[in-house]
Formats: C-alpha cells, structure tokens, sequence
C-alpha cells in the first residue's frame, strides 16, 4: 500500500480476521521490512502511524554536524 486510501483498505482488511493478532505477531518477531500487518503498517521492520509522503525529510532526520566538526573541516581545507 503507498497512498493513505490503499492503506487504510489494507488494514481495513484485517479487521475482523481471526489471524489478526497472530498475523501482528509474526510480523514483529521478522521485523518485516514493510507493509499492513495483522492490522498495522509497518516501515523499517517497526509498527508506523502512517507513511510520510515523499518529499524532503524533516529537519529531524537530517544529521547536522555540530559546530565545531565543521569548523574543523573548514581549518583542515585550509591547511591542504
């Protein structure tokens, strides 16, 4: 499922199923990779909201260097 609306009908789907918890179970012990899941959607092999749109990340995401790494970079390319 990529959209909202497919992934919604995905857990949708898993409502009622008698496997469900089984099915959720499962899929944890595997850290499967992606997907709806014994009624939830996964990413990265853990249990996700909803799937971000594409795009640029968050700010969160980003690993920004501490001052002082990129002053050293900076001092560095400047003696080379």
């Amino acid at each position: 499922a990529e959209t909202k609306p497919e992934v919604a009908y995905a857990k949708a789907l898993c409502g009622e199923c008698p496997m469900k918890a089984k099915c959720l179970s499962g899929a944890l012990s595997r850290k499967e990779p992606c997907g709806v899941w014994g009624g939830e959607l996964f990413e990265d092999g853990k249990v996700i909201q909803e799937k971000r749109a594409p795009g640029r990340p968050r700010i969160s995401e980003i690993q920004v260097p501490e001052i002082a790494e990129v002053e050293e970079v900076a001092v560095a390319s400047r003696v080379a």
